[in-house]
């Protein structure tokens, strides 16, 4: 399958609503143990995809017909680099999609003078989901070592009111000076 990286700078209210509601069904069913199936969980704002959008950050994958198949963001916090809402739509799962835009990012971050890249996994401090375990492994896979662990709250206060069970992030990095 070919697939085609864009890095647009604006999309349509249309695709703009359409890749929300896709992103929250993934994240939504990925983390069905985390948050509550009653229309309060959204996984990123319209805004926030703007924003993204505008600053450069979300990288798209399409396929032949021009159907979005899969994102990410890739961006900067101080030195830091950092890679996010990495998605691929369920039906084009396990085709090398997810590895190619984590590629991706791992480049874009060399152009730019970055040496580390850090993921930060979502996951139950208890009983983790068996998805995020494979989630995990699959990163490891990918040279990637886990860090730290850095409680959910302190990165999203504002939404501690909607989990279903205490979680934390799992941070992983990737020392990229060989890529």
């Amino acid at each position: 399958m070919t697939i085609q990286l864009t890095n647009p700078r604006t999309l349509s209210i249309d695709e703009l609503q359409w890749l929300q509601t896709q992103l929250t069904a993934i994240y939504l069913e990925e983390e069905r143990d985390i948050w509550p199936d009653d229309g309060r969980y959204q996984r990123v704002s319209i805004e926030e995809l703007k924003h993204f959008l505008a600053e450069g950050e979300l990288v798209l994958a399409s396929n032949a017909a021009q159907t979005i198949i899969g994102c990410i963001r890739v961006y900067q916090e101080q030195d830091d680099w950092y890679f996010g809402l990495l998605c691929t739509r369920p039906e084009y799962r396990h085709q090398g999609i997810g590895s190619t835009l984590v590629a991706h990012a791992e480049q874009f971050v060399v152009s730019r003078g970055g040496e580390l890249l850090y993921i930060e996994l979502l996951t139950a401090k208890e009983n983790p989901m068996p998805n995020k375990i494979k989630l995990k492994n699959w990163y490891l896979n990918k040279s990637y070592t886990f860090v730290r662990c850095v409680p959910f709250h302190e990165k999203y206060a504002s939404k501690i009111g909607l989990l279903t069970k205490e979680i934390h992030f799992e941070v992983m990095s990737k020392r990229l000076i060989n890529l």
